[in-house]
């Protein structure tokens, strides 16, 4: 019987090499591409692999990743699922810093450009890679009904003068069924002296409509949580505006500055300055119609210390001047 963990966590040659060295060995058969090649697989100075090097035998190719070194820089022509069997992963996808764990899976569009830190011996990741016509062909027939992002994502890389740096995260280290699925994909591949593309085929649109539902469900859960943390936002914003900050804010919220910057500003339509403004000429106004208070005092109340530009912004905002409101507000009173 064919022991898939077994299989994947024994050394490869290669390993055994990178793990003496601490440098990159570069598989045979790729190798050989690059040697015929010349300069053809590079791309502003880095590594493409192209489908020439990888599907000789299929529109699928799995391979597992070499342990003990760093991948350096490189880009691709196809589109590429990183699974992470076992263990994490930190990557750099288009500039941004990536940990995958156990479970994950990352999947990169044509044109996209990543490199890896050195994995250990518990972690192993497995590179699944599809030519560009089986995810048109195979793939989004079965997903034609999905709308979503993930197909959305499926038919611009199906779309050959499409590349850009596009890749999507899903977080499914607890989902069962991907696990499942991947497990029979993997089983399906090695198991076999030749393995049946055809059966993998039928397991990869099963595989990308669970990826698809975890990818909603993460994409709501969210903005759940956005819209929460925006609401609790506001609240301050409407107790301490006389002093609050956006620093402040961020640190008594436990975010970085500028993302809680813009979390505002994209489920608000206002700044964050927008909204404290607002909440003081509020204020203002309320002083000015309820209160006694001087125009000094109603400017010192709401945390302008420049009487001249609470006027103006007073203005701005209601098109009077403090003024003419409190007038208007005590002859109807009368």
């Amino acid at each position: 019987m064919f022991e898939l963990d077994r299989f994947l966590r024994e050394e490869t040659t290669i390993e055994k090499e990178q793990r003496k060295s601490g440098f990159n060995v570069t598989d045979l058969d790729i190798l050989n591409e690059l040697i015929l090649s010349g300069n053809k697989f590079r791309l502003n100075g880095d590594f493409l692999l192209s489908e020439e090097m990888f599907f000789k035998k299929g529109d699928v190719h799995i391979r597992k990743h070499n342990r003990y070194s760093d991948m350096p820089l490189h880009h691709h022509q196809f589109l590429e699922l990183n699974y992470i069997y076992s263990g994490s992963c930190t990557q750099e996808v288009s500039g941004e810093k990536i940990i995958l764990n156990e479970g994950d899976i990352i999947m990169l569009d044509r044109g996209s450009s990543h490199s890896f830190q050195e994995l250990g011996e518990n972690d192993i990741l497995i590179n699944i890679l599809l030519k560009v016509e089986t995810i048109n062909t195979k793939i989004l027939q079965q997903l034609v009904r999905k709308r979503g992002v993930l197909t959305e994502f499926l038919v611009l890389a199906s779309q050959r003068t499409h590349e850009e740096d596009q890749f999507l995260v899903f977080r499914t280290g607890e989902n069962a069924k991907v696990q499942t699925f991947m497990q029979y994909i993997l089983e399906e591949y090695y198991g076999e002296a030749e393995p049946n593309i055809e059966v993998i085929h039928l397991y990869l649109p099963l595989l990308f409509m669970e990826l698809a539902r975890t990818f909603e469900e993460e994409t709501k859960e969210k903005q759940r949580h956005q819209n929460q943390v925006v609401t609790e936002a506001l609240a301050i914003i409407e107790k301490d505006y006389r002093t609050l900050s956006l620093e402040m804010l961020a640190q008594q919220l436990g975010f970085n500055k500028n993302y809680l910057g813009n979390l505002i500003k994209k489920e608000t339509g206002d700044t964050f300055k927008q909204l404290l403004q607002r909440q003081r000429m509020l204020h203002a106004r309320h002083l000015l119609v309820f209160s006694n208070y001087s125009m000094e005092e109603i400017s010192e109340e709401i945390g302008y210390l420049d009487t001249s530009y609470f006027f103006r912004s007073f203005k701005k905002m209601h098109g009077k001047t403090p003024g003419q409101i409190r007038e208007e507000a005590w002859h109807r009173d009368l």
